[in-house]
């Protein structure tokens, strides 16, 4: 993972090179966690990297499945999905460590968090219908804690994003058949608009909802200002720089919007090529 500032420069690192993805940054922006391939087991599980320390520490030890974490509000606890009973849920867990990891959702078909508000009353998450494609979910966290679908249609709708007051849920869909950047209106559906116009994926608020970020469809990084008042108001996206991320991955945004954290593929170049000399015994005695 590499930190790059908004005109696309590297700013460092973050954690070891790995086959990771979707890093999530913490409220507080100390500690980031992300998806990591189990070595042994070949699946993935949740790691943390210590900004303030520099060090790693693994999460999650189920050897089933764990992806996707999601930050509480108060960056207490981390919510991921895993497949550990068989079927798809959303568990959540202390983020110290210490503590029980708590099953909040099951189902058959594939479940991924994708936010929880900034009030921590609901979270979202997309599922994949048996008679559509992905879906955005909302699950509540108190009451009766059902969950519902905020957004379904024959369309694929993903990577529900709420606005840091809670009033906008950005998301991308493939109704016009090319992934766009949408806003709706939340909880109500009284207003929609489209933000992206070449393609865009994986759209990210600024914490202080005033801008919006995202991938266009030719792999740059976009940003769009924010001007919300009694309805939902943007600028023209520009581009920031092209991105070097793989294909559909996340990625976090620091608190002031000055700083972004992406995954990025390897050179193949850059690996330095290793000689093996056999039978270099014989060689030393001409």
């Amino acid at each position: 993972m590499l930190w790059f500032d908004r005109a696309g420069k590297p700013l460092g690192t973050v954690g070891p090179p790995g086959d990771g993805s979707d890093p999530a940054i913490s409220p507080d922006g100390a500690t980031v966690a992300e998806d990591r391939s189990d070595p042994v087991a070949g699946t993935p599980y949740i790691l943390l990297h210590d900004l303030v320390h520099g060090t790693d520490s693994r999460f999650t030890f189920d050897p089933k499945t764990d992806l996707s974490p999601v930050w509480s509000p108060d960056g207490s606890r981390i919510l991921f999905c895993s497949n550990r009973t068989g079927e798809r849920g959303l568990y959540q867990k202390p983020a110290t460590g210490a503590g029980k990891e708590e099953l909040l959702f099951e189902t058959p078909t594939i479940t991924v968090p994708t936010d929880w508000s900034r009030d921590g009353r609901v979270v979202n998450f997309q599922n994949a219908g048996v008679h559509t494609a992905f879906d955005v979910w909302v699950l509540p966290l108190s009451g009766d804690r059902k969950p519902f679908p905020f957004l379904q249609t024959a369309a694929s709708e993903r990577n529900g994003k709420l606005s840091p007051d809670g009033r906008w849920l950005a998301y991308e869909s493939d109704q016009t058949g090319e992934y766009e950047v949408y806003v709706q209106t939340f909880p109500g559906k009284e207003g929609k608009w489209q933000v992206s116009a070449a393609g865009g994926t994986h759209p990210v608020w600024r914490r202080d909802g005033r801008e919006l970020f995202f991938i266009s469809g030719n792999g740059q990084l976009m940003a769009a200002d924010v001007k919300s008042g009694a309805t939902f108001g943007h600028s023209v996206p520009k581009p920031l720089f092209e991105t070097e991320t793989p294909l559909n991955a996340a990625f976090g945004v620091s608190q002031d919007g000055k700083r972004f954290l992406m995954d990025n593929l390897l050179e193949i170049g850059s690996i330095q090529s290793m000689n093996v000399i056999i039978n270099w015994q014989a060689g030393a005695k001409q």
